[in-house]
């Protein structure tokens, strides 16, 4: 949730961002179980498992220009467990 004292930009502008990424990760969450529900590992799993990667480095970049602690920041975290994830999926099929 956003402060109360921001003015009316940044607080629209953190919205806008909490609701586009929490869509990008519903759409996430819909393509792998897709993957999943059709028992393949095609270029899906790939393409989001390389997304996710994307996001990740943002994420790592993002901390390291704002000089916070990676771990510390939970997009990189979860987008690095999804990762995770992603390559066991790839690996073991």
């Amino acid at each position: 949730m956003t402060q109360p004292n921001l003015p009316l930009g940044p607080k629209t502008t953190m919205q806008f961002s909490w609701n586009a990424a929490s869509l990008l990760l519903l759409s996430i969450a819909a393509g792998f179980a897709l993957a999943a529900l059709r028992g393949e590992v095609d270029t899906l799993v790939w393409f989001l498992t390389v997304l996710c990667g994307l996001h990740a480095v943002l994420g790592v970049v993002t901390t390291q220009r704002a000089q916070i602690t990676t771990i510390g920041f939970p997009p990189t975290v979860l987008f690095a467990a999804i990762i995770v994830f992603g390559v066991l999926a790839l690996t073991t099929a």
